[in-house]
Parts: C-alpha cells; structure tokens; sequence
C-alpha cells in the first residue's frame, strides 16, 4: 500500500472486499498511508475497511452536494433538508460539513 499511496492505495483497500484487519494494521495504514479514515472495532475486534471508506466516499459525495448547493445560492436551511432528504444523514451531519469547526 505504501508502494502506491500516490497512485491507488484506496482502491487496493476497497478490494479487500469484507475483509477484516486488526486495529494495529488499520492504524498503521490510515497513518502510514494517509487514508484518513475513521473507523470503529467491531464486536470480534476487527476493524472493517470497508465500512471506513464507505463513510469517507460517502462524506466526499455530501461534501460536493454542499458544495453545489452553495454555488447555486440555496439558504442554509434548504441545503440541510436537501442533504438529509438525499444521503439520509442526521442534521449534525449536515451542520459538521457545512460548518466545519476550526482545528
């Protein structure tokens, strides 16, 4: 993965299929790699790649309909009942994209 961080180290993961990997492994790939994934240990321990970038492609794709929305001038409180109505995500969801906080 490292090898190929540049070119397609997402996709390398994505073809895991469903496979697992331990927290030590996955936390060394999101770093080593710059994945920037979050994920959660499952009841066996395990940590599923998938479901990670599931949740980063999916936060990409609400990012860039936030994004278009602004563009064409919808008010805040439209782009929060269209994102929710589309993507099925929570308000806070919404509101954490569209204002992220300052680090």
């Amino acid at each position: 993965m490292i090898k190929h961080q540049k070119d397609d180290a997402d996709e390398l993961v994505k073809d895991m299929k469903d496979r697992k990997i331990d927290r030590d492994t996955a936390f060394f790939l999101n770093r080593a790699v710059n994945l920037k994934l979050e994920y959660e240990e499952d009841t066996e321990g395990g940590i599923n790649m998938c479901v990670a970038f599931d949740r980063k492609y999916k936060e990409k794709e609400v990012t860039g309909a936030i994004g278009v929305y602004k563009d064409l001038g919808f008010p805040k409180e439209e782009i929060i009942k269209n994102i929710i109505r589309k993507y099925n995500v929570t308000k806070e969801y919404v509101l954490n994209l569209l204002e992220p906080q300052e680090a």
